[in-house]
């Protein structure tokens, strides 16, 4: 979305693993994504840079911490505009026997980190 968007950069801000490297699923598919740049970091710290530095836009789920930093920030001066407060969601799927199984499994799980 943000390429779409044409944001110029585009940073991937993600929790560490235990022993502080990125996930190898999570690099490569910022590979595959382009232009994304992954950092390895603590992730409070990073988000503290990101939004004290020069970010516009702050898009993307997280948890209620992260919810919470975005609904802050988007009421200070600093004029950072965010997609939407995450918070929990229902879905419901509507589908008979002509459903495709495989397109609804898709999107039900496209909705299960949201």
């Amino acid at each position: 979305p943000a390429g779409i968007a044409g944001c110029e950069t585009i940073v991937l801000a993600t929790p560490p693993r235990s022993d502080g490297s990125i996930c190898p699923e999570v690099l490569y598919c910022t590979k595959k994504a382009g232009e994304a740049q992954a950092l390895e970091s603590i992730f409070s710290l990073l988000l503290h840079i990101l939004i004290f530095g020069t970010v516009d836009k702050i898009l993307g789920p997280g948890n209620q911490y992260v919810t919470a930093a975005k609904m802050l920030l988007q009421n200070r001066e600093s004029m950072i505009s965010i997609n939407m407060p995450a918070g929990p969601s229902e879905v419901l799927v509507i589908a008979d026997k002509n459903a495709n199984a495989i397109h609804v499994g898709a999107s039900l799980g496209s909705r299960a980190s949201q």
